[in-house]
């Protein structure tokens, strides 16, 4: 991991902590729901800068550089794209996946892992 991007995290993991000790729990009703919703935030912008972009995961796909993501749908849905174009295409997509949900919902990705 970078530098910025460590500090970035640690920055961001202090916020959380002081966040959860200091301010959560003096919040009630609708308070604690967007209070729940931004630290939920917080965390996965955590994992985000620390996993990187899950793109590079389909790099091999397109010119070389990260994909664009609708262009990519649109030319696996055409046809454009397949297995016989790329056979690691299946292999790139469920990488890039697991590396959005890393970021994302690493709990719901270990739920279906275990």
């Amino acid at each position: 991991m970078a530098e910025a991007s460590k500090t970035s995290r640690e920055l961001l993991e202090t916020a959380l902590k002081t966040y959860r000790a200091e301010i959560a729990p003096e919040l009630s009703g609708a308070k604690r729901y967007v209070g729940a919703m931004v630290a939920n935030a917080v965390e996965i912008a955590a994992r985000a800068l620390e996993a990187g972009d899950p793109t590079a995961h389909l790099a091999d796909l397109g010119d070389g550089g990260a994909p664009d993501l609708a262009a990519l749908a649109a030319a696996i849905r055409s046809g454009e794209i397949g297995d016989r174009t790329h056979p690691r295409l299946r292999e790139a997509l469920r990488a890039y996946v697991r590396a959005k949900l890393e970021i994302s919902n690493p709990k719901f990705l270990r739920s279906r892992e275990s």
